[in-house]
Order: structure tokens, then C-alpha cells, then sequence
């Protein structure tokens, strides 16, 4: 899904600033902003090969921030965010079972729901499992990084995701969200510990935000 004034950067493409090391499988993650420390744009990564890593505003990018600080590499954050992009279309589309695969919960995961109200402690993979493909009948995804933030064992991702699917028995339609998404690095995987998500992408009044900080829909 291209968005207005996105290109596609690859390996090896003309005018980059730097060269990071990527990771195996093509991936497809799209961002945005002149202070994007990792990824700019919309970025193809292949196994063994250098990916392209551009300043919109023509200087020289940015190491993720707080990284050469952190245990966590370079490489583990580009594997995190293949993961999430891929988690993403798996779950618009229904597929608990590859967004599993992908996304492991921690033990003191919360959640704070798109549709609003108290903060959820905890995952109940068998509750989504059954749940979920009955919610989300077909779509597709694209992961939009805002910004990037890695230090020790930990790892945020401040993102977009752009996507359309049938949802709640609904037709077709943009479901675009805005996350923040934090990870903690155990053992040899990532794991998701909280999850921010609102539906706010497109800008609104200040008389509807009162109605709805009011509980008023």
C-alpha cells in the first residue's frame, strides 16, 4: 500500500547515507519523517544483502536511539520489525495462529484497546483463537515507523498500522491505527509487553475529542 510522497528504497539504490545489516526474507515496512533513526520510507530488506537507509531531508541517518548503549543489536530490531509487519497483516486477515507464530506475549503484557476503556492485563491465546477469525474476516497491512527507541533488553516501536479489512461483520474499510508497541528481548525472542493502540490517524476537533474524553460517542 504506497502512501503519497513514499518511495521504494533497495539494496544498492542511488544517494543513500549509510548501509545497516539486514536480516533473511524480503520484507516490507514503510515509515515516515526526517528524524526516522533505522528505516526511512518504504524499505525492501533481503537476505545477505545491504539495505538502503536514506534521510528524507538529505543528512545522514541515525542509529536506532539508545542502541550503541543496549545489548539489544541492530539486527535483533530489524528482525522485530519484520515480525511486527508480518504480525500485522496475519492478524487483519484472521490468522491468530501466524500471528502467534509470530508475536509472543509476555507474562505481564497489557494492552490498551483501540475502542477505548481500562487497560487489559495479560493474553488469552485460546480466547483469541477462537475470537479472532470470527472478528476479522480479510484485509491487508502495511507497518508505518514513526520512530524506533532500543536500550538494554528493551525495544519500542512508535508505528502506524495502515490497513483495511472486514472487521465485526462490517464491510470493507480503512481500520488504520496508531501504536506504540513495546517489546522486552528474552532469551533468543522478543516478547510483546504492551500494546497502545487508537484509531486517531485521521486529525479531529477539539469539541469531538471533549465528547469523547466525556464518554460521549
Amino acid at each position: 500500500m504506497a502512501h503519497p510522497g513514499h518511495q521504494i528504497l533497495q539494496a544498492g539504490a542511488a544517494g543513500c547515507r549509510e548501509v545497516v545489516t539486514c536480516v533473511p526474507e524480503i520484507v516490507k515496512v514503510q515509515a515516515f519523517g526526517h528524524r526516522l533513526p533505522y528505516l526511512a520510507h518504504t524499505v525492501s530488506i533481503q537476505a545477505s544483502w545491504p539495505c538502503a537507509v536514506l534521510d528524507p531531508a538529505g543528512g545522514r541517518t541515525e542509529r536506532i536511539r539508545g542502541m550503541a548503549q543496549g545489548n539489544v543489536t541492530e539486527g535483533d530490531v530489524a528482525e522485530l520489525v519484520r515480525s511486527t509487519a508480518d504480525a500485522a497483516s496475519a492478524y487483519i486477515r484472521g490468522d491468530i495462529r501466524r500471528y502467534l507464530m509470530l508475536i509472543k506475549h509476555g507474562d505481564d503484557y497489557t494492552l490498551m484497546a483501540p475502542y477505548g476503556g481500562e487497560p487489559r492485563r495479560g493474553f488469552n491465546a485460546e480466547e483469541a483463537l477462537e475470537s479472532t477469525p470470527k472478528m476479522f474476516q480479510g484485509g491487508e497491512a502495511d507497518l508505518e515507523l514513526v520512530e524506533t527507541y532500543a536500550s538494554g533488553d528493551m525495544a519500542v516501536l512508535v508505528a502506524i498500522e495502515r490497513q483495511h479489512g472486514e472487521v465485526g461483520g462490517m464491510p470493507d474499510q480503512d481500520w488504520s491505527l496508531r501504536v506504540t508497541l513495546v517489546f522486552r528481548h528474552e532469551g533468543s525472542e522478543w516478547r510483546l509487553v504492551h500494546r497502545h493502540a487508537d484509531p486517531l490517524v485521521h486529525s479531529i476537533s477539539m469539541e469531538r475529542m471533549a465528547a469523547l474524553a466525556r464518554g460521549q460517542s
